[in-house]
């Protein structure tokens, strides 16, 4: 698979793809509903998808899930990047 910034279709399919991704933010969403066992919190991969998620997704003031591009990214010291 092409890095995200290297797809064929430029800066458009870039943002789709990361939009594609993002709705993994369910798994999140479902991991701290008030009826999911606690313990689903505190497994180790969930807190690594937790820590992605917050690196390269918020929430804008609509409600929508949006993609930080590059400039929106914290600084590479506190970002949890995978080595992939």
């Amino acid at each position: 698979m092409p890095e995200i910034g290297k797809l064929p279709g430029g800066k458009a399919a870039v943002t789709a793809r990361a939009g594609e991704f993002g709705h993994g933010q369910k798994i999140l969403t479902t991991a701290w509903a008030a009826c999911a066992p606690p313990h689903l919190r505190y497994l180790p991969q969930v807190e690594i998808l937790r820590q992605v998620w917050v690196h390269h997704y918020f929430w804008d003031v609509d409600g929508s899930l949006r993609w930080r591009d590059g400039h929106a990214l914290p600084p590479a010291s506190l970002r949890f990047d995978s080595p992939l």
